[in-house]
Order: C-alpha cells, then structure tokens, then sequence
C-alpha cells in the first residue's frame, strides 16, 4: 500500500480554518526495464487557506507525496521533480489572526543498477510558514523530505524485461499526480 502526504492540520482562534491535502502517492516498478524521466513529476502540499477574518487561525500546509521509481535503468537526467511541502496560510488583515504551519516534504525511493544523473532537479523541502498578523507564537516552517538513492545488483526477477517504459510529456507538458 502506498500512501500520498498527510494533509495540514487545522488553525486555531474563534474561527478555524483547515489544513489542505497532501502531495499524491506513486510507485513505478518496470523491474528490469528503463524508466527514463525527461519531464517533471509534481507530487507537492498543498498550500493552507489564509485567514481573513477577525481571530480566525488559517490553515496549516499539506505534505508532499510520495513517490517510488524501481528499475534496472533509471535515466533522470533532464527530470525536475517536486515533492516539497506546502507552504503555511497566512493570517488575515484583522485581529490577532495566526498563521499556518507549513507542510513536511514528501520522500523519493530511486531502486535501480544503473543511474543516468546527470542534471536531475529535485526539490524536497518543507512549506514556508504563513504570516501571522499578532499572533503570539507564531507556526514553524516544514521540514524536509527525503531523497533515497539505492543501487543494487540484485538479479532482476523477470525473465525478458520490457523494451522501454519511459514516463516523458511531451514538449511543454507536465506529469502531475
């Protein structure tokens, strides 16, 4: 089973506002096939909802996701993935509103036994906080994710591996979960 990120936590005051949805989860596992990434993977938190009342705690960010990619060929070169945190709500204008906490980044497992890394870019950090209005303690910012590199060479179980199995938009496009 795998999960997607945890949601934000809820604000505090008179009026709550609650925290927004996590980056999504996938796995990828071609065995002994390629898996070559020539695009970008966007699995981040969502941002919180700002306050915009009087004593009203906005929302805190969600974490980023969680992805696994699993072949014998990983091409990741000209890849651009994030799996960072979503940032904090912001209080209102009014009152002593607080602010969100800003969301945990989100974990990558790359399991391969031959990497091409020439360029990959990978951003897997945590949420800013969103801006209290006087608010006395003030949120904290997301910490960040994890980035797993495991080579191995573990025989690969099957037999006759795929051709090709590339995750690649077109120009222009983005693969988004």
């Amino acid at each position: 089973v795998l999960f997607g990120g945890s949601g934000g936590g809820g604000g505090s005051g008179d009026g709550v506002l609650n925290g927004k949805g996590g980056g999504a989860g996938f796995k990828v596992n071609v065995k002994s096939g390629i898996i070559d990434i020539n695009g970008t993977i966007n699995v981040t938190g969502m941002p919180g909802a700002g306050a915009n009342d009087q004593d009203t705690g906005a929302g805190g960010g969600g974490s980023g996701g969680h992805v696994i990619l699993i072949g014998k060929t990983i091409n990741v070169s000209l890849a651009k993935i994030d799996i960072s945190g979503g940032n904090g709500g912001s209080a209102g204008t009014v009152g002593d509103d607080c602010a969100g906490g800003g969301g945990g980044g989100g974990r990558i497992v790359f399991v391969y036994q031959n990497l091409t890394n020439n360029t990959v870019s990978i951003n897997s950090g945590g949420g800013a906080a969103g801006t209290p209005n006087g608010c006395v303690n003030g949120p904290g910012a997301g910490s960040a994710g994890s980035v797993f590199w495991n080579s191995t060479t573990a025989d690969w179980p099957d037999v006759e591996p795929p051709l090709v199995t590339i995750i690649s938009p077109t120009a222009g496009q983005n693969f988004s979960v």
